[in-house]
């Protein structure tokens, strides 16, 4: 069977599934999809194990892994709706790209990027994926713990992408205690040569990180004052963004300090 065949298969299944709105067998399964029982019965198992269906009343309904990507999906098309007029009003005041990142799978997605107006504009990033390493959104979200399985993650040697990747995991981990006091991470040549950028959390309303907010610049132009200045930004965007998120504590984990990077 062809991958795309598969894919167009899982999609009719689930799609009869939720219109049925009740436990389908294998048989009235295969009946609605016109595919043989055999092939069916193989399919479901497949989604079974994958938690996209579960067995109920001696059939099959949607499953609880599919709640859990609706959720996160829902979360982060709202999440991009709301964090446009932030990340405008970063730019604004930094003159620089502002993006908008979410952990995934253990690397990070861009889910929004805006840059200025009439100036350079680098490359879009929206819809792509990142490493967790070498990102400044990378390092707060393991800074903050919004990675699951951290460790399995930080092989040895981490895969270097610029001239100064961390590749050592050891140095990495001794970076985030920094970043946590700081209140925002950096990346200065570490995923793209010439490439510097700044990073601050988003909470959410139970004060977990569910994203963050950047900025990136070339890094012939960051001094480490300005590097200072584009993170005290970041985190205050970050903030306001996490206000219109949810209310938020009076009191925050997270902390800013201008000094180093």
């Amino acid at each position: 069977m062809r991958a795309t065949q598969s894919v167009d298969r899982i999609s009719d299944a689930l799609e009869a599934l939720a219109d049925a709105g009740r436990p389908l067998g294998v048989t009235e399964l295969s009946e609605q999809l016109v595919v043989h029982k055999a092939t069916v019965s193989r399919l479901l198992g497949s989604m079974e194990r994958r938690g996209l269906v579960r067995r109920a009343d001696g059939g099959f309904l949607l499953g609880p892994a599919l709640a859990r990507l609706a959720a996160t999906a829902v979360a982060e098309l709202e999440l991009g709706d709301v964090c446009r007029p932030v990340l405008r009003e970063l730019v604004e005041v930094t003159g620089q790209a502002a993006y908008l990142t979410v952990p995934h799978r253990g690397s990070v997605l861009y889910v929004e990027q805006v840059t200025p107006h009439g100036g350079a504009v680098p490359n879009d990033w929206t819809g792509r994926l990142g490493h967790l390493h070498c990102s400044s959104s990378g390092k707060i979200f393991a800074a903050f713990g919004a990675v699951e399985d951290l460790e399995s993650i930080l092989t040895d040697p981490l895969p270097p992408y610029a001239a100064r990747t961390i590749t050592d995991p050891q140095e990495f981990r001794r970076i985030l205690p920094q970043v946590r006091r700081r209140g925002y991470a950096t990346s200065v040549d570490e995923s793209e040569n010439g490439l510097t950028s700044v990073a601050a959390p988003v909470l959410g309303p139970r004060g977990e990180v569910v994203a963050a907010i950047g900025v990136g610049t070339a890094t012939s132009r960051c001094t480490p004052h300005r590097l200072a200045q584009l993170g005290a930004a970041a985190v205050a965007a970050a903030a306001t963004l996490g206000r219109r998120i949810a209310p938020q504590p009076t009191s925050s984990p997270v902390a800013v300090s201008a000094g180093g990077h």
